[in-house]
């Protein structure tokens, strides 16, 4: 239990940093290339994290699992070559449809260098570590990799005429995660090589997909909206929406740290006291609620002033954007209790069903709001897909688990009203000041209620 404490502790802390990082760096290139620049890079990001998900497929989830088991390294060196040779193709294809469907020189060479860093993700052996539960070195590897990545942008991105510059930084940093990572590989007690063998590659991915598949589907949904907006409008748009995208994406580190505890103790507790799987579920979902519904309100009532202070006010239009995806973080963060319920209890092919409804749900969403309302509707679909992935997933737990409405809700909403009203009061005072005021006022009126108390806290972290 100790080791599992670490861990998560491990994660959160690397996750923290490593976004922290990720956050000064995208304020710079924000600042410095301008919406039309800033939209380039995030095309080539989307691109990049597309081939990232189809060259894992559910691999790294089936690696974890293998060696978690004690396997002695056979498959999961199949795995490893296997993953290498679904990336090199994967770059391949992008680079043939960047050539002939993308027209901006400069946007085709952007979206190149993004996509080449898919080979150094190929070789990541980040699975191997997980599987043995040594979280800590590949926190060590996404650290060097965010510190890489933020010193080659801040000594060589200074405009626009340098974009290209922000591509290197990421193959660079990708590049020293790998590095770090295999020399760690190299001092383990288990020796490793990349096996190809093409007749076994069939099998591995039909045990891979149904692991990987929800997560997949997940992922592939969230990010279609710059590739829509690239499409049917242009790289201004796509930097205007994702200025609040990575805002958004930002606090999901708190989304990051529930599911590192919600999976594991929905899967213990429904193996040794399924009865008491519902109210495990409730405490959680209380205090998820507690977190996501001020940072909710508050973002929505704050928008304007949080994008002028990160990004500047040639990103102003980027308020509205935020106002909207904020609650795409709300939904996120009340699904993750029903989809790691779904997984802890051995649904994952219910939960990968769900998950490809989804899919669909969130490109018509997305593509429709797009077309009739731009950036805002593009930020809208997003919100809208979680809201409705969401009641699936709610009702699909149904069947297995009851996860009543907490008591405290009308508690809470009260304590955020109280804080939307400092928020109002305090309206023309420093932006941090107005924020510390309402995250006083909120816990105050949550303590002086007695909606929370501090044992009940402990209590929820103990381990079970």
């Amino acid at each position: 239990m100790r080791r599992s404490a670490q861990n998560f502790l491990s994660t959160l802390i690397s996750d923290a940093l490593r976004r922290l990082i990720g956050f000064f760096a995208v304020a710079y290139l924000a600042r410095t290339l301008g919406t039309s620049g800033f939209g380039m890079i995030n095309v080539g990001i989307t691109v990049l994290t597309y081939a990232v998900i189809f060259s894992s497929f559910g691999l790294h989830s089936l690696a974890t699992r293998e060696i978690a088991a004690n396997d002695p390294l056979k498959m999961t060196e199949h795995i490893a070559g296997l993953r290498l040779a679904l990336a090199v193709p994967i770059f391949i294809i992008i680079a043939a449809c960047t050539y002939f469907f993308v027209h901006t020189e400069v946007l085709a060479k952007v979206i190149l260098l993004y996509a080449f860093s898919v080979l150094p993700n190929a070789l990541f052996v980040d699975w191997y570590f997980q599987g043995r539960e040594e979280m800590w070195k590949i926190s060590v590897g996404r650290l060097v990799s965010g510190m890489v990545y933020l010193t080659v942008i801040l000594l060589f991105v200074h405009s626009v005429a340098t974009i290209l510059w922000a591509g290197v930084a990421v193959v660079c940093g990708d590049t020293a995660t790998m590095m770090v990572l295999a020399e760690f590989m190299s001092r383990s007690d288990r020796k490793f090589r990349i096996s190809l063998q093409p007749s076994l590659w069939p099998a591995i991915l039909k045990k891979a997909i149904p692991l990987g598949g929800g997560s997949i589907l997940g992922a592939l949904s969230i990010n279609i909206a710059p590739l829509v907006l690239a499409a049917l409008m242009t790289e201004h748009d796509v930097g205007i929406y994702s200025a609040a995208a990575k805002l958004v994406f930002f606090l999901l580190l708190l989304d990051r740290g529930f599911g590192a505890l919600l999976l594991p103790g929905s899967a213990r507790i429904n193996r040794v006291a399924p009865d008491e799987l519902g109210g495990y579920l409730t405490r959680a979902l209380r205090w998820i609620l507690m977190m996501a519904l001020p940072l909710a309100v508050g973002g929505t009532m704050l928008a304007p002033r949080i994008i002028e202070f990160v990004y500047g006010p040639q990103f102003s239009a980027s308020a509205l954007a935020l106002r909207i995806f904020i609650w795409y973080f709300f939904f996120t963060m009340i699904h993750t209790v029903y989809t790691n319920a779904l997984i802890g209890t051995g649904n994952e092919r219910l939960y990968g069903r769900i998950m490809a409804v989804s899919a669909v749900v969130y490109a018509v969403l997305i593509v429709g709001g797009v077309v009739l309302f731009g950036v805002p509707g593009a930020a809208f679909g997003c919100a809208a897909g979680e809201a409705v992935t969401l009641y699936l997933s709610w009702s699909a737990l149904r069947k297995f688990a009851t996860i009543p409405v907490p008591q405290s809700v009308l508690l809470m909403l009260l304590a955020t009203v109280v804080m939307a009203g400092v928020f109002v009061v305090l309206s023309s005072f420093n932006l941090f000041l107005v924020m510390i005021a309402g995250v006083l006022a909120y816990g105050l009126v949550l303590l002086a209620t007695k909606a929370v108390r501090i044992e009940e806290l402990l209590s929820f972290l103990k381990p079970v």
